[in-house]
């Protein structure tokens, strides 16, 4: 297991319960990130389904963890010019309306600079995910 995910993996345990949305924080501190929440009108299970099946067909997709029971998944992707591998993290509640608030969250493991790639597969991945149900 990568240091960055054995670094995340600890928090959870520390945090007592796994949520990635009070942990949000997977690999170094000083590693930029880009994550983006949303709120979509659907039941939580059928937005993490989607997700996880949108994240897990991305080229280069590594799966490193994957939990139904707490409606989150980590991967990794590697980056198609340079071989750059990212960390990736989604989770999804359900928050008081019934519907699915989710958050998506890209970081590179090396590196104190981000070429743009994580929020271009950001952004790409929401509008993929928000267009199944807006």
């Amino acid at each position: 297991m990568h240091e960055y995910s054995q670094h995340f993996h600890q928090q959870l345990k520390l945090s007592g319960r796994p949520n990635m949305f009070v942990v949000a924080s997977f690999a170094m501190p000083e590693q930029p990130r880009f994550q983006q929440r949303q709120s979509l009108p659907a039941s939580a299970i059928a937005v993490f389904e989607n997700g996880v099946a949108l994240l897990s067909g991305l080229p280069g997709c590594h799966i490193l963890g994957c939990d139904y029971a707490q409606m989150e998944w980590l991967g990794s992707v590697r980056t198609k010019h340079l071989g750059f591998v990212d960390d990736l993290a989604f989770a999804v509640r359900k928050n008081d309306l019934g519907f699915a608030d989710y958050l998506l969250m890209s970081r590179p493991r090396i590196g104190y600079w981000d070429l743009g790639t994580n929020r271009r597969r950001i952004t790409a991945l929401v509008d993929e995910l928000s267009a199944l149900y807006l």
